[in-house]
């Protein structure tokens, strides 16, 4: 309802507007009804032109509010990313970031909003220039929230949970384990108040281990997460799917698939409302590259049929295609029986799924 406040807002401390002006009124509340109805429904890309539309009335109507403006500017933004359009969300997080700045002061906290909206896109581009630029970013969030906050409020948490991220993506493990274990340490007794803070902090580090190949201290920091929020109010959160499914890939990683197996059926019970669904990849390992193949140049794929048991488990893995013959089988094989999956539930019960393929590519970089 931001927009509709705003502009009835507008409209009560303003003179009585001319002809055109409610035209404006009008197409503006259209557009927001439009925009509004489609993101409800999930419908982000969508909803784009539409809160481009309104963003464009409103610049014309809300002349004298330029905080509302920037806002407005940085809601657009935020869409386009949810809609996929992600060159769009940048530049559009781009023009919001510089009207923050207008409206509020370089060193506001606000300004990390927008900081915020433009690393999640360049992560999504995930070039290496895009992880470099995200990375400074974040560090000028960072030091907004340092500022603003103090460097060991909790808050700080958000911000360094980020950095963690984006290291991981850059593979500066090291740095990430230090920025997540600090955001672990400002949370761990900050209270009630910072209860999902703790958790997400928990759960971040547990993806750092996971990623720097340390599945045992990844399976430590994921346990005690899941532990917290189930002994809390946020024990239904969606949260806990990330939580779940990097369990399973860490007790895989570390060859306790039993273990893996018992959150494979706790994920498939999670989903809610839902008495039956469809098979869900959890966990995927990238196949290995035969030596022979390697050194010769050889390039080729791979298509496999297999079945997934009611322990999310590849069951009966066949060939059914390969280019060239022979030369990837047993790499293919061997990985597609190490996936985990959220098996299928068909009147809420678990059933296998059969006929299932799945295509792998071996190419030379």
């Amino acid at each position: 309802m931001r927009f509709v406040f705003i502009l009835i807002l507008a409209i009560l401390i303003s003179p009585p507007p001319a002809f055109a002006q409610n035209d404006q009124v009008e197409e503006f509340n259209a557009a927001y009804k439009t925009y509004s109805e489609l993101i409800d429904q999930g419908r982000h890309k969508d909803a784009i032109p539409h809160a481009e539309k309104a963003l464009a009335l409103a610049e014309d109507l809300l002349t004298d509010d330029p905080a509302q403006i920037a806002m407005m500017t940085y809601l657009l933004a935020e869409v386009q990313f949810r809609g996929f359009a992600v060159g769009q969300s940048i530049d559009t997080a781009g023009l919001a970031l510089e009207r923050y700045r207008g409206v509020f002061g370089q060193k506001n906290i606000r300004v990390a909003e927008p900081l915020f909206l433009t690393a999640d896109a360049l992560h999504r581009l995930g070039g290496k220039d895009d992880v470099r630029r995200a990375e400074r970013l974040l560090e000028e969030a960072l030091r907004l929230y340092e500022d603003h906050f103090g460097e060991e409020s909790p808050r700080v948490s958000e911000p360094l949970r980020r950095l963690a991220y984006n290291a991981v993506v850059a593979r500066d493990g090291r740095a990430a384990e230090g920025l997540s274990r600090r955001a672990v340490r400002l949370t761990e007794d900050a209270g009630p108040e910072f209860l999902y803070d703790y958790v997400a902090s928990l759960y971040q580090h547990g993806r750092v281990a996971l990623a720097r190949r340390f599945p045992s201290k990844a399976i430590d920091r994921l346990l005690k997460a899941r532990s917290v929020l189930m002994a809390s109010e946020m024990a239904d959160s969606p949260f806990r799917l990330g939580i779940e499914v990097q369990l399973i890939e860490a007790y895989e990683r570390a060859g306790k698939s039993e273990e893996a197996t018992e959150h494979v059926r706790y994920l498939a019970r999670i989903d809610p409302d839902k008495e039956t669904s469809e098979p869900i990849p959890l966990f995927r390992i990238v196949p290995d590259y035969p030596f022979s193949a390697r050194q010769m140049g050889r390039e080729g794929k791979v298509i496999v049929s297999f079945t997934i048991d009611t322990e999310g488990r590849v069951q009966d893995a066949k060939i059914l295609e390969a280019q060239p013959g022979r030369i990837f089988d047993s790499a293919a094989l061997e990985a597609i029986n190490r996936f985990r999956y959220k098996p299928r539930i068909e009147n809420g019960e678990f059933v296998a799924t059969p006929d299932q393929k799945i295509r792998l590519v071996w190419e030379l970089e």
